[in-house]
């Protein structure tokens, strides 16, 4: 049924008295924005992200506002791949906008839809479903860059210069050397300063 339409019944020289028929429209989704609040030691600001790019760091959080196009009572995200469903908050003032957010995992989810249920007790169905791809934080990678050979020989006396290069996908922390000698069990540990 597209539109409203009123119908009557008519039998021999009997007529019915006229009904009329409502054609409600489900609820749908006509925006959502998106911004990723990466984990804490990232450093990293708040990112606006697009529908078509939901490529998310494990840990971060994914805020969801979204605007519908009829007044709703209640909505949801469904997560695809974990299969669990997070409650969103409609607006008091705007019925038709909605705020949420997905923590996400290190692995599983594979998307989320978002579920609605307007004032007139319609539902929403065969929502979009927003594919999500998580990224696993990558472990910090180091490389001697001096010396250039595997052994070094050195007196007692001397001092050894170790160059080094430390690369990770978002911030290094801290660097620690750590380096044994020959001698009975003598043994030392360097740290090098914070780096942003």
């Amino acid at each position: 049924v597209q539109d409203d339409f009123t119908y009557r019944f008519h039998l021999g020289d009997g007529v019915s008295d006229a009904f009329n028929v409502k054609a409600v429209p489900r609820p749908t989704v006509a925006t959502i924005e998106c911004e990723q609040d990466y984990p804490s030691y990232t450093g990293l600001p708040t990112a606006k992200r697009s529908l078509g790019d939901l490529s998310l760091l494990a840990g971060s959080v994914l805020r969801l506002k979204v605007i519908a196009t009829k007044d709703l009572q209640s909505a949801e995200i469904k997560l695809v791949g974990v299969e669990s469903n997070l409650a969103m908050d409609v607006g008091a003032a705007n019925k038709r906008e909605m705020t949420g957010q997905v923590s996400v995992p290190a692995k599983g989810l594979t998307g989320f839809q978002i579920q609605m249920l307007d004032t007139e007790n319609m539902e929403s169905r065969d929502s979009a479903v927003y594919r999500v791809d998580i990224m696993p934080d990558k472990a910090p990678t180091v490389r001697i860059t001096h010396p250039d050979r595997k052994e070094e020989l050195v007196t007692r006396q001397a001092t050894m210069l170790v160059g080094f290069e430390a690369a990770d996908d978002f911030q290094i922390a801290r660097v620690r050397l750590k380096y044994k000698t020959d001698a009975a069990d003598a043994q030392a540990i360097w740290e090098a300063a914070q780096r942003p």
